[in-house]
């Protein structure tokens, strides 16, 4: 009981020094990553650590020991500790106490806490739901701002609106993140040469259809090595490193298909660095009736021009 009431009572007082006022901004709310405070958030840590002693300890009996402390302490005080908890680790360079701050963050709103709180409160305690990382609890915190901000004024409007802003772009990034996590469990595929003939005209832009209708086009590329795209492709090839591989988005639209063919001009040429390899990607989009055609134009495209490709 000793250790709780020490852990309590160091949550506390760090509450009351960390949101001193009920919408007036502190200016080491924001100065986790600034030098200057690196003194400041040590001697905060040093001030509290007996307090996160006793809150690590909780925290490794798992989330039902801590809903039940939680759901026995004055609602304050699970506020408290919830901030405590998300600010004095995180402040130090860690996240040591995310599950313990999570969980009492969560009790606290289910206990109705934000009806008693300040602005600068509920702006801390929606923070410990957006750094979880996990979008329903960041959407959360922006549903809980957003009805915060329906019923104070300013100041506590403009700050409410400045934590809103970080939870929408968190959510954003963390959608992105999850695209790309999923994105990543796949591989692009190599592709073999594709048969000699054009896929519907439909798929193509009309530019490229005027220049490569007819096999006759493909030669005639040769003709064109001092275009100024030609001699732009191989300065900048010339400044890669060595070794290096370039790796073209391949659409199958105008530009990609001009810029594949000044990578060809040089090759043929013999203008083409040794120390580069090269190959297309073409990313296909299933959610497309033609997205099919597109990808057999590209096959089409790279056959001619002996280029390795690959679909993803």
């Amino acid at each position: 009981q000793s250790a709780m009431a020490c852990g309590v009572a160091g949550a506390i007082s760090f509450y009351e020094e960390w949101i001193p006022h009920p919408t007036d901004v502190q200016p080491f709310w924001f100065a986790a990553k600034k030098p200057s405070y690196i003194k400041f958030f040590k001697k905060l840590r040093d001030k509290y650590a007996i307090a996160e002693q006793y809150w690590e300890s909780l925290q490794s009996r798992g989330v039902a020991a801590m809903t039940t402390v939680f759901n026995h302490l004055p609602l304050p005080a699970v506020v408290a500790t919830a901030i405590f908890c998300d600010q004095i680790p995180r402040n130090g360079g860690h996240k040591g106490l995310d599950d313990a701050a999570v969980t009492a963050a969560l009790v606290a709103l289910a206990r109705g806490a934000v009806a008693q709180m300040w602005p600068a409160q509920i702006c801390f305690l929606t923070l410990v739901l957006r750094h979880t990382g996990r979008p329903r609890l960041i959407e959360r915190s922006g549903d809980i701002l957003r009805c915060a901000m329906k019923k104070i004024e300013e100041p506590g409007l403009s700050l409410c609106g400045r934590f809103l802003a970080e939870s929408e772009e968190a959510g954003r990034r963390v959608a992105a993140l999850a695209v790309i996590a999923k994105a990543e469990q796949h591989v692009p595929i190599e592709v073999g040469p594709a048969p000699q003939t054009l896929p519907p005209e439909r798929v193509l832009d009309t530019q490229t259809v005027a220049a490569f209708r007819g096999k006759g086009r493909w030669a005639e590329l040769d003709d064109e090595c001092t275009h100024d795209a030609v001699i732009e492709v191989e300065a900048a090839l010339q400044r890669l490193p060595s070794p290096s591989r370039v790796v073209l988005s391949l659409s199958g639209g105008v530009d990609s298909v001009a810029t594949l063919a000044a990578m060809t001009i040089l090759k043929r040429q013999k203008k083409w660095p040794a120390h580069v390899s090269c190959a297309a990607l073409h990313l296909t989009y299933p959610n497309r009736s033609d997205a099919k055609h597109e990808a057999g134009w590209v096959q089409y495209v790279c056959s001619q021009f002996q280029m390795p490709l690959y679909i993803f």
